[in-house]
């Protein structure tokens, strides 16, 4: 691929201030960088350079086939939720029941958990087929959860694009009172090999 650049309408040649010459010089100089570097990208790998967060996602990887320490669902973390959710196209449930061991005020669970439990949830939905990354989650709090007391998560995929993933996630008592809701949007990692 060869692109040739030519700068000969350069806003620089035009100023007629000292100020206005060094801001036009800057940005033009700006753009020129920043269009190497695109080009450079695409000279090297056909697509754009990796941004610093996706190199560090690279790193994942996405036929992994269990979590044993997962927090929210390994089996083997003697301190994790040990969640067991049901999948259904795009929906996991999830029944639970959490100890004291997961206590803020007494009595009730710590808000950080309860955010736990949904994000985990939201994230059964696509996984695994797709294997993603929380990028950003939104909670609300309505009731608080109750220690000891059976609860049910509920998670729906809403949304899919080719790189993102819109998520919703509801806790209720057994009775359908609603203790918190979530909304969360992940960042495909890769879509796990068949």
């Amino acid at each position: 691929m060869t692109v040739q650049l030519v700068y000969s309408d350069c806003p620089t040649s035009r100023s007629k201030t000292p100020i206005m010459e060094h801001i036009q010089a800057w940005a033009c100089n700006w753009h020129r960088q920043r269009f190497s570097l695109i080009l450079l990208g695409i000279q090297n790998s056909g697509r754009r350079p990796m941004l610093s967060w996706e190199k560090k996602l690279a790193d994942i990887d996405p036929n992994q086939e269990s979590w044993p320490t997962c927090f929210g669902c390994g089996r083997d973390n003697p301190v994790g939720l040990k969640l067991k959710f049901r999948k259904d196209e795009d929906e996991a449930t999830c029944e639970f029941t959490l100890s004291e061991h997961y206590e803020g005020w007494y009595g009730v669970v710590h808000g950080g958990i309860v955010c736990t439990i949904l994000d985990e949830a939201m994230a059964y939905t696509y996984f695994p087929k797709i294997k993603g990354v929380t990028a950003k989650a939104e909670f609300r709090f309505r009731q608080p959860a109750p220690i000891g007391v059976p609860m049910i998560v509920t998670a729906r995929l809403v949304r899919k694009t080719r790189k993102l993933l819109t998520t919703t996630a509801t806790i209720t008592l057994e009775d359908g009172t609603v203790i918190a809701e979530g909304t969360a949007r992940a960042y495909v990692v890769n879509t796990a090999r068949d």
